[in-house]
């Protein structure tokens, strides 16, 4: 490890130690490597089917031995059989056998690896569900202690997820970004390490890993596009940054497109993507705004993405694209998924399959192209869309 980059305005810090965001403008932050190190530590064949497969490069101790493992996950291939996807050669990446049934998995497990590395507790954090989720089984595992800020609101199963890993849970009446707020005030005036996406740089080093492993699964072979569910926005940033990773250090020579999938009620880095393209001299901080949001793909439901800078310099970058899906669409694809590879996905996750299917009507995913379709979260974490489907049904 280098240092620090702020994502914003590309100032370096010479650190290694926990920032959090920019000294100079206050933005985000993303980790550095030296080239050398990166390529000298891609793992053999012989490394652990698990994260401790990528420890030296996102950071994170060799030595760490986690509590509770997070293991790779695999890809499946989809094979014409999801209606809308055709002719494109889809995979799906299946998260949802994580510990705690999420993608969010991976931050968590940086996070952790770090604050135990610093000698940092309790952790704090605001989450929709699965961040918080993810947080509190991973910490409760390690015996450290977690105090979560959510939404009263959340699904119950999520909620009943951080009851029973025994964290701390304080639900806000009101949304995610004030239980965001109400988190970063914890980290001011107590100095907890906050796990929040967006905030904490590490997060990403843990969501990165995720294109390590596709780069292996493929044989060492690029996809041409990663379509990825996107509220915050970090997902999406952790993502390419795992492939700027790979292409810093020498293996690979291009890089995929990025498709973020947004919500239609919850789109704002949708509209930043889109102000900047009928503006190109609008900052990007000040492209991301907030917007009011309103879908029922509550872990994409973001008033203001607080990755929102790194998520559209990623779609820039890549030379993809947003595009906005309504909630019927998301529980199609939610369905179509489901009964056409029997991976059961959360509406957020099928937020990125509804996407996709458009994309592909449209032509913007050619004919022969190999994309994979991030299944970011289990459809057990939020089933009340299907089951009113399916009380309607046993009703007629």
């Amino acid at each position: 490890m280098l240092g620090y980059r702020c994502l914003a305005c590309d100032h370096e810090i010479a650190a290694t130690d926990l920032r959090y965001t920019c000294d100079a403008c206050g933005g985000n932050l993303e980790v550095v490597y030296a080239p050398a190190t990166l390529r000298a530590a891609f793992p053999g064949a012989d490394a652990p089917a698990d994260l401790r497969r990528y420890h030296a490069l996102c950071g994170l101790r060799t030595d760490y031995q986690p509590a509770l493992p997070v293991r790779t996950t695999p890809v499946r291939a989809v094979r014409g059989r999801v209606p809308g996807f055709a002719d494109v050669d889809v995979w799906v990446k299946d998260e949802t056998g994580h510990p705690s049934g999420s993608f969010k998995d991976r931050a968590s497990y940086a996070v952790l690896a770090k604050a135990l590395e610093w000698g940092m507790s309790p952790l704090v954090g605001a989450s929709t569900g699965n961040a918080g989720a993810s947080m509190a089984c991973l910490c409760a595992a390690a015996g450290v202690p977690a105090t979560i800020f959510v939404p009263a609101a959340a699904p119950p199963a999520k909620l009943a997820q951080l009851f029973a890993y025994g964290a701390d849970l304080r639900p806000v009446q009101g949304t995610y970004d004030q239980a965001y707020d109400a988190s970063l005030e914890v980290t001011r005036t107590r100095g907890w390490l906050n796990r929040n996406t967006g905030f904490n740089p590490w997060t990403r080093e843990g969501k990165k890993s995720a294109s390590f492993e596709l780069f292996e699964q493929f044989d060492r072979k690029v996809p041409d596009w990663v379509v990825v569910p996107t509220g915050d926005g970090n997902i999406l940033s952790g993502i390419w940054k795992g492939w700027r990773d790979l292409k810093t250090a020498g293996l690979v020579q291009r890089l995929p497109r990025l498709l973020a999938a947004q919500a239609s009620g919850s789109d704002a880095i949708a509209c930043a993507w889109e102000a900047r393209r009928a503006d190109p001299s609008l900052r990007l901080a000040e492209a991301v705004r907030p917007v009011e949001t309103s879908t029922l793909a509550d872990s994409i439901s973001v008033g203001l993405p607080r990755d929102g800078v790194a998520a559209v310099r990623a779609i820039e970058e890549s030379d993809g694209f947003p595009l906005r899906v309504d909630d019927d669409a998301i529980v199609d694809a939610l369905l179509a998924v489901a009964r056409g590879t029997g991976v059961f996905l959360e509406p957020a996750a099928a937020a990125g399959a509804a996407a996709l299917a458009s994309a592909i009507a449209a032509g913007r995913v050619g004919q022969g192209e190999r994309v994979v379709l991030l299944a970011t979260g289990n459809g057990l974490k939020d089933v009340r869309p299907v089951a009113r489907l399916a009380s309607d049904g046993a009703a007629r």
